[in-house]
């Protein structure tokens, strides 16, 4: 607890600096981000077997998330990798796993980077940020202290139905204070908008869970002390980037 803590306060505020630098800056970080997390995909997959090359998934990850970044695509536009996605999580079989890890990675950053390029406003990136933080750690610390009923024993064996419950009241409350000053947002729509993103913030920590649980390790990598790997700590963040993304698009949200 005690190194989570630690490098939580180390990296938070790194966070809130990246996201003021914007520009080519954010992007190359974007980059260093997707790259990262494909590695360690890689190598949780690699457990099960001799799979592609590292340079191919973390190559075609860069080329997608660089595509998005750059064009900024419609919401539209990620109907059919979510359902690559979807497809290959069913499927359970490691390449149809390495198809939908490279849409999932490239997609999550990509959006999430989008988010803050696309226009000079930071509200959005920071209210999907925020939304997915307090999910998580809501759902720990509720969980910790009032969790009794398992959520989802076979994937997570340390995660409750109460601690789920318990992260979404708080992103959805964190969400609706957040509203209060932001002009921009109406917090008849934050509130349904952030239960949304906070039921999918949990359910991308579950996806990995299963990934890890299928391809038989802890942690997806050891680069963030306490925390395990990148992914491990942007896991909560791809889908909600990504449906957060097409809100913006599609709404004045």
């Amino acid at each position: 607890m005690k190194t989570r803590i630690i490098t939580s306060i180390i990296g938070i505020p790194l966070v809130i600096l990246v996201i003021w630098l914007s520009g080519w800056v954010l992007g190359l970080i974007g980059a260093a981000a997707a790259v990262i997390i494909a590695y360690e995909y890689r190598q949780m997959l690699a457990h099960r077997g001799d799979l592609l090359p590292i340079w191919l998934l973390c190559g075609v990850s860069l080329v997608i998330y660089s595509l998005i970044v750059i064009f900024t695509p419609p919401g539209w536009f990620f109907i059919l990798p979510l359902l690559v996605i979807i497809w290959g999580l069913t499927v359970k079989n490691k390449y149809a796993y390495a198809a939908a890890g490279v849409f999932y990675i490239a997609c999550g950053i990509g959006c999430l980077i989008a988010l803050r390029t696309s226009s000079d406003l930071y509200y959005p990136i920071i209210f999907a940020l925020l939304v997915t933080w307090m999910s998580d750690s809501g759902a720990y610390f509720v969980g910790r202290k009032f969790g009794r009923t398992k959520l989802a024993a076979t994937i997570s064996p340390n995660k409750t139905v109460e601690g789920a419950i318990g992260g979404i009241i708080v992103a959805v409350l964190s969400a609706v204070i957040y509203s209060f000053f932001i002009p921009q947002l109406n917090t008849l729509v934050v509130i349904p908008v952030a239960l949304l993103l906070a039921v999918l913030g949990q359910t991308g920590d579950l996806i990995e869970s299963a990934i890890k649980r299928w391809a038989g390790v802890k942690d997806a990598g050891t680069i963030l002390p306490g925390h395990g790997g990148l992914f491990d700590r942007m896991d909560s963040l791809m889908l909600v980037a990504v449906i957060c993304y097409i809100f913006v698009g599609v709404a004045s949200f």
